[in-house]
């Protein structure tokens, strides 16, 4: 019960005179326990290999990074144990982002418009979790609009997911909700409001399930991002 099937991950690609490519990830192995834990360090370990890939020119597609980590997920557990996974690219040069879910939650992008009012957005379609099938493969792939400023929030389902007593103490309404709130806030402050704003609304509820969340800053201006995450 002390080891947890959350993960994420990131990696920053250079492109010379460009800002960077960030390959942004994250993933929820099913159940909890040690099983879960080492399929998530498996994950961890192909992403190091995945990374040297990347920097000697492997195509940064989000489908082939999912189905790359299918394959390690499946691997390591031979179909017995999921991960839903959710894999986004962004650019900063051409204001896009583009993204490949297999059955996570849908994140947020928190995208400024012409005025400055942030807008938030559910992005992404859902497929199939990795690991229960060595060949999935995925097709869907989704491109959104990514302004200077914007932000993206993801997160796993043990956020979300506080029932007592047949009542859901903080859901995505809530969430969306504080989103909407503190849209105008930084990385950090954005995180540390939400997960104070839970805290207050369940009190003293036991975590039936891991909590990650991770919020990406897009600083085009100084071409830097900045990616604050909490397990």
């Amino acid at each position: 019960d002390h080891c947890g099937g959350d993960w994420w991950g990131f990696v920053e690609l250079e492109r010379p005179n460009l800002s960077p490519l960030v390959l942004l990830m994250i993933g929820d192995v099913t159940g909890h326990g040690t099983s879960s834990a080492l399929v998530s360090a498996t994950v961890r370990g192909g992403l190091s290999i995945l990374e040297n890939w990347l920097k000697s020119g492997l195509n940064l597609d989000p489908r082939e990074i999912n189905r790359y980590f299918n394959s390690v997920v499946f691997q390591a557990a031979k179909g017995s144990i999921g991960m839903t996974f959710f894999t986004a690219v962004i650019d900063s040069e051409k204001n896009e982002i583009y993204c490949s879910n297999a059955g996570h939650n849908f994140p947020y992008i928190l995208a400024p418009d012409e005025t400055g009012i942030f807008q938030i957005k559910p992005i992404g379609s859902s497929g199939t979790p990795l690991g229960y099938q060595e060949n999935t493969i995925y097709e869907d792939i989704d491109t959104y609009s990514w302004p200077p400023g914007s932000r993206m929030f993801l997160y796993t389902d043990g956020l979300t997911e506080c029932v007592q007593d047949g009542v859901n103490l903080f859901d995505r309404k809530q969430l969306r909700k504080l989103l909407i709130e503190h849209s105008h806030l930084g990385a950090a402050n954005l995180l540390s409001r939400i997960l104070s704003a839970r805290d207050q609304r369940i009190g003293n509820f036991p975590p039936y399930d891991d909590v990650t969340v991770v919020v990406f800053e897009d600083l085009s201006t100084n071409r830097l991002s900045k990616i604050e995450g909490e397990m």
